[in-house]
């Protein structure tokens, strides 16, 4: 069989360049979904040692709050005291935002020094299946291994789509916390067209779990057939009492507070907590005297909380939204929520640097045409070409406006940079 072409890689040292060209190789390979994929993942995590289960772990699964929620576990986690491992996915800047160590990137040397030991396992999953792990199981690994690595008390893994066959689905120790964030329609090719499959399909993945932190549900449905399941599977159940109308980034820290209080017995004061968040979870960068505001969120229920939180928010007169949608996305209900967050819109859709490394996304006309029909009213710019789009953004505002770059995280950093070079 031919030999997988990194394999040299585990006999010698390899730098960065090297490294996020292997990782883009992986993601550009066709790899298995469902059964087949999360069987991949367990042989996979077997062959590094199963770091998975190393120690006590809080797998975050749902369908929007998912990175917030395991950023602030994560930083709640280190306040009483404990190191802590961090899975998040996807990343916006770096892809060492994937696998954190005690809530920051952790340094090249730690990441080149566990690469040997990952292409071994990858180059090994290869020669027996015929195909490498995904690049999601590749990355959320190396985050429970460097956490073995770095002798963390925690494992705080955020799940990716779905549950019953995502490749964090992998995690067997006793002990292990749920929480299940808000429940939306999102990846519906993959995991059902109603909130109920939807639902059930992410409740899969509750099965032997100590507990289960239920945050706010928009839906009532999903919180019934979680609720549900998890009584069926003998999981006691911790709901975090507060209307889903309330912040999102207010309803995280009470989930986490509560895993907080299951880990440790009590939970401190949220005064204390800093008040960061993830890369691309309304990241504000300051351009041209200009606010750019950097959200990932890429369905309905995510933009809908990105609208509030701009409402809310002292972010000023929102000039423009640059907007690329996934493939994979209801296209029309993310429309509806986007033209109410300005009068312009600029329709966009994922730039060179990301094709290949992300799924693709909505042609463009095809987002300007689904914007159009959402409201007549707001004007929608089309463009193909980054410099196009950042020449557009910086004209269509002043300084002190916000523009809003949304969608999808595969073209914040590209649309922001791009946005900066152009007036630097």
């Amino acid at each position: 069989m031919t030999k997988f072409p990194e394999s040299e890689m585990s006999e010698q040292p390899i730098d960065e360049t090297q490294f996020r060209n292997w990782l883009d190789r992986l993601a550009a390979s066709r790899s298995p979904r469902g059964a087949e994929g999360l069987e991949y993942a367990r042989e996979f995590f077997a062959l590094l040692g199963n770091p998975q289960n190393r120690v006590r772990s809080v797998h975050v699964l749902g369908t929007a709050g998912k990175g917030t929620a395991a950023h602030l576990t994560t930083l709640r986690l280190l306040a009483a005291g404990m190191s802590v491992a961090t899975h998040m996915s996807p990343h916006v800047h770096d892809p060492r935002e994937r696998f954190l160590i005690n809530g920051v990137m952790p340094p090249w040397s730690l990441v080149l020094a566990a690469v040997p030991e990952m292409v071994s396992a990858v180059e090994q999953t290869r020669l027996h299946a015929g195909r490498p792990p995904s690049y999601f199981a590749v990355t959320a690994a190396m985050a429970c291994l460097l956490g073995r690595r770095s002798e963390s008390d925690v494992l705080v893994i955020e799940a990716g789509i779905g549950g019953r066959f995502d490749a964090t689905n992998v995690i067997d120790r006793p002990g292990r916390i749920v929480v299940m964030t808000a429940i939306g329609l999102d990846h519906v090719d993959v995991l059902g067209s109603s909130i109920e499959e939807i639902a059930l399909e992410k409740a899969a993945a509750i099965d032997g779990a100590a507990c289960v932190v239920l945050a706010p549900q928009p839906n009532q449905e999903a919180a019934r057939v979680v609720t549900s399941e998890a009584e069926s599977m003998g999981v006691p159940i911790r709901p975090v009492d507060l209307s889903p109308d309330e912040d999102w980034r207010f309803q995280a820290d009470a989930v986490a507070a509560e895993v907080e209080r299951f880990i440790t017995g009590r939970a401190v004061a949220s005064a204390t907590i800093p008040k960061s968040l993830p890369p691309g979870r309304f990241e504000v960068r300051e351009v041209a005297g200009r606010r750019l505001v950097l959200d990932g969120a890429h369905n309905a229920v995510k933009l809908r909380g990105l609208l509030d939180t701009l409402r809310r928010s002292d972010a000023g007169r929102v000039a423009c939204v640059v907007a690329a949608v996934g493939h994979s996305k209801d296209l029309n209900s993310c429309a509806e929520a986007m033209v109410e967050m300005s009068p312009i819109v600029i329709a966009t859709e994922f730039m060179p640097d990301v094709v290949g490394t992300a799924p693709r996304s909505w042609p463009v006309d095809d987002l300007a045409n689904a914007l159009r029909r959402a409201s007549s009213d707001t004007r929608i710019v089309v463009s193909h070409d980054p410099i196009e789009v950042a020449d557009q953004a910086i004209a269509l505002s002043d300084e002190g406006d916000t523009i809003v770059v949304t969608g999808s995280f595969f073209h914040l950093a590209t649309v922001a940079d791009t946005i900066a070079s152009r007036v630097s």
